[in-house]
């Protein structure tokens, strides 16, 4: 086994590319949010498709190849930092949510998830019947997948960029933040599974209702389990003496549990972002003085 090691050349290239994404991103997000009154996290988009193949690999591959892909593993590099980035935006979005909802609340909620789920979703699914997708099907040749795909990109929401607008606006905590994100979780959670669905189909498998029945069942009981019996669980995992990590340093405990929820996730097949914001979640709720008084500056 050997130890991935970088030349001077390819640290620079890397370097030199963060650099540029974070000028751009932090240069039309202050542009967007100050002068034209919109989210910051829309102007940040907007500068790393700037720097993308949306527009710099269009109009100038050769300077677009020469910053992001001037070896072969820089991309690969850079997608890591942007997962990095990504789940502690969703650590950050869940520790700051309110995370009990109010009964008053679920009635509200379930008529936003039928409104922004369950009716685009059957727009999407009935598609097909009216417009030809057939070029777009792919090697496997499956309409079945193709229908959910479309189905699934007409009614799935971003909760990262949902978050990042939240928190730009300190609105974060409140009542009306709690319901979105709420709608916004159990929408992706499930539309989740229907791409795990289509990704059966689309290879092939023998998809049974049993299978699809353990794909549920793994993804709601991670959010049972992490709800429900995890903060109880680490509350007194804060109180333990042998607790050298949190004894020694607040931010790096937190950290470690936002990737070890990523990480077992991702072994359930669960999107990893949804175990960075049910950390946070988790992480809120405890009542350990050392973590209330963290202060997280990486939103920024």
């Amino acid at each position: 086994m050997h130890a991935m090691t970088l030349s001077d050349f390819e640290l620079t290239r890397v370097f030199f590319a963060m650099v540029l994404l974070l000028i751009s991103a932090h240069s039309f997000g202050y542009v967007f949010q100050q002068l034209l009154g919109i989210p910051k996290v829309i102007g940040e988009i907007v500068g790393g498709l700037v720097l993308g193949p949306t527009v710099l690999g269009f109009f100038a591959p050769s300077a677009y190849q020469w910053i992001f892909h001037a070896f072969a593993s820089e991309g690969q590099l850079i997608a890591i930092l942007s997962w990095i980035g990504l789940t502690l935006l969703m650590f950050i979005s869940g520790f700051e949510i309110q995370r009990s909802v109010k009964s008053e609340d679920k009635k509200l909620i379930g008529a936003l998830l039928l409104g922004a789920t369950a009716i685009p979703f059957l727009a999407g699914w009935f598609l097909p019947n009216f417009y030809d997708f057939s070029p777009y099907l792919g090697e496997k040749g499956s309409m079945l997948s193709l229908t959910i795909i479309i189905a699934i990109a007409i009614s799935v929401t971003s909760i990262p960029v949902i978050s990042k607008i939240f928190i730009d606006l300190k609105i974060i905590k409140t009542r009306f933040a709690t319901i979105v994100l709420s709608v916004a979780t159990i929408e992706d959670v499930l539309l989740w599974v229907a791409l795990a669905v289509a990704t059966a189909v689309a290879g092939g498998e023998a998809l049974t209702r049993g299978a699809i029945l353990s794909k549920v069942l793994m993804t709601f009981g991670f959010f049972a389990v992490a709800l429900l019996v995890l903060p109880k669980l680490f509350e007194r995992i804060n109180r333990w003496r042998v607790n050298l990590l949190l004894r020694s340093s607040a931010t790096g405990y937190v950290l470690c549990v936002c990737f070890l929820f990523a990480a077992v996730a991702s072994i359930l097949n669960v999107n990893i972002i949804f175990g960075a914001f049910l950390a946070g979640i988790v992480v809120g709720a405890t009542a350990h003085e050392k973590i209330t008084s963290v202060k997280i500056h990486i939103r920024e």
